[in-house]
Parts: structure tokens; sequence; C-alpha cells
């Protein structure tokens, strides 16, 4: 295996890792929301069954006051779920911010990886094209390098 395949492996392990825990956080929001959402019509029962108790024994003054009472709780219960999303959402972008960063890096990882390769085959090209008998000149025309380079690779091969 080589050191290009272990790094794709570990930076999909990485990739996957990443997803699974913003799935698992999505679920226990989700689960949170659902609960708020309960809670929120079973205060709407309540507010429906107060209403119609209300109208039929004819105590509007109380009625109303029930309602703002309600009204109130409902409210303080938006917000606590409002603030529940904004962290969640919060969370998310920071998830991605991440995420990108780590695109970034492993787009830089591989263009490394793609010089190295290039350097290594231009390297290879060399040597057998000097062992085949063409001049440094010839060689460094055909790859479309310099010359200079050419020279320096025979000489780190003593040829």
């Amino acid at each position: 295996m080589t050191i290009d395949m272990i790094l794709f492996i570990i930076i999909g392990i990485f990739l996957v890792l990443m997803f699974l825990i913003v799935y698992f956080k999505d679920i226990e929001t989700n689960k949170k929301l659902e609960k708020y959402a309960s809670s929120i019509e079973e205060q709407n029962r309540q507010i429906y069954k107060l209403n119609q108790k209300l109208s039929g024994e004819g105590m509007g003054g109380l009625a109303e006051e029930v309602d703002d009472k309600i009204t109130q709780k409902s409210q303080a219960i938006t917000i606590l779920v409002e603030k529940h999303l904004k962290q969640f959402q919060q969370t998310l972008e920071l998830l991605q911010t991440e995420q990108q960063k780590m695109k970034v890096d492993l787009d830089k990882q591989v263009q490394n990886i793609n010089l190295i390769n290039s350097l290594i085959f231009n390297e290879r090209q060399i040597l057998s094209a000097f062992k085949n008998g063409r001049s440094q000149e010839e060689i460094a025309n055909e790859l479309g390098i310099d010359i200079s380079e050419v020279q320096f690779i025979l000489k780190t091969h003593n040829l």
C-alpha cells in the first residue's frame, strides 16, 4: 500500500466520522424539537379546553386573563425553541467551516502528492534516457524542463 492510499483512507475515515457526528447531533436536535412540539400541542389543547369551558360558563374577564397567561407561556416556550435552534445552527456552521478547512488541506496534500509523483516520473525518464545514450540537452528538450534539472538529477545518481 502506498502512502497516497493510506492518506486517502485516513482522510476518508475522518470525513465519515465527521459526517456521523453531524448526523447524530441532528438526531438529538430533532428529538428535542419533537419534545417541544408536543409540549406546544399540549398547551394548545389545554387552551382550547379552557376556552370552551370559560365560554360555556360566561366568565369573559377570566377567559382573557387565562388567555394572556397561556400566551405568555407559549411565547416563553417559543423563545426556548428558537434559542436551541440557533445553537444547533451555530454548531452546524462550525462543523461546515471545519469540513471546508479539511477539504482545502486535503486538496493541498493531493497537489503535493501529484508534484512528488511528477518529479519521480521525470527522474525515472531522465535516468532511462541518459542510459539509452541521449545527451542532457536532448533529455531537457524532450521533457520540457530546464537542463539544470537534468544535470542535478544525474549528479545525484553519480552519472
